[in-house]
């Protein structure tokens, strides 16, 4: 997987966790980027399509990331990642975060896998304007650095 996606997927959490803090924050930020690229997504491949990708991402990251292992693709469009408030109750706020990162840019990655980088990114972008991958765009390390 590519860390220019791995990168994205940290910077789409940090915005929509904003300045909240904990757990519970960080789970329903992770939610809320799933929800609404989810959401974005389906028009192209329906909702159907969308929950088998998020089972594929839940899949391949579980292996690392064992907290995931109860968690199921929401049973509608309103909910994405049933499960995750519980998955992560306990863990280290690190571990816990790096997870969700993970399983969003899995799904990322397949995404692009399907319908290439190109639609990806404008998936992305209809959704966060200021999204970027690579180069030193607002989603971009050196940009949180800044």
């Amino acid at each position: 997987m590519s860390p220019q996606y791995q990168e994205l997927a940290h910077w789409l959490l940090a915005g929509e966790l904003g300045d909240r803090q904990g757990l519970t924050a960080e789970a329903d930020a992770a939610e809320a980027v799933c929800r609404k690229l989810t959401h974005r997504l389906a028009r192209l491949v329906t909702f159907a399509g969308c929950q088998a990708l998020l089972v594929r991402a839940l899949r391949l990251t579980s292996a690392d990331y064992p907290f995931l292992e109860g968690i199921r693709p929401g049973s509608s469009p309103e909910s994405c990642l049933e499960g995750l408030r519980e998955g992560v109750e306990g863990l280290e706020p690190a571990r816990a975060r790096e997870g969700m990162a993970m399983v969003l840019a899995s799904l990322l990655w397949l995404i692009t896998t399907f319908i290439g980088d190109e639609i990806t990114l404008r998936l992305v972008r209809d959704v966060w304007p200021d999204a970027r991958i690579g180069g030193t765009g607002p989603g971009t390390r050196e940009a949180q650095r800044a």
